[in-house]
């Protein structure tokens, strides 16, 4: 089920939807999903079907993480660079399956901010 190297890049206080496409499974019906962003151990941002639940939606074998500008705007503590982040999925059965292995975003910063408008 995990995929390797599902890397993005994603810039400052932008909004993005994040697809992670799931392999060797038919469908997710009745899965959980968990997503976390870590940069040097440290949790970062974390999502999940239980405790944000209009952050992440499941279609077939599709897993989308809905990241809202505030999630990596100026005042968040992500900072540019690089993070570590990991996709968790939970069956029916409360079996884990991790769907993303060895995946990295790159957060960059923006060169025309809102305070610039």
């Amino acid at each position: 089920m995990a995929k390797e190297n599902q890397n993005r890049i994603i810039y400052k206080g932008n909004a993005i939807v994040l697809p992670f496409f799931v392999e060797n499974v038919a469908n997710l019906v009745g899965y959980k999903a968990y997503w976390k962003l870590m940069q040097g151990g440290t949790t970062k941002l974390l999502k999940s079907t239980e405790h944000t639940p209009a952050t992440i939606t499941i279609s077939g074998t599709i897993v989308y993480v809905t990241l809202a500008s505030t999630d990596t705007d100026y005042s968040s503590s992500i900072t540019a660079g690089e993070y570590d982040h990991e996709l968790l999925l939970i069956d029916g059965d409360d079996k884990p399956h991790t769907a993303t292995g060895s995946s990295t975003i790159t957060v960059k910063d923006t060169l025309i901010r809102s305070a610039d408008l």
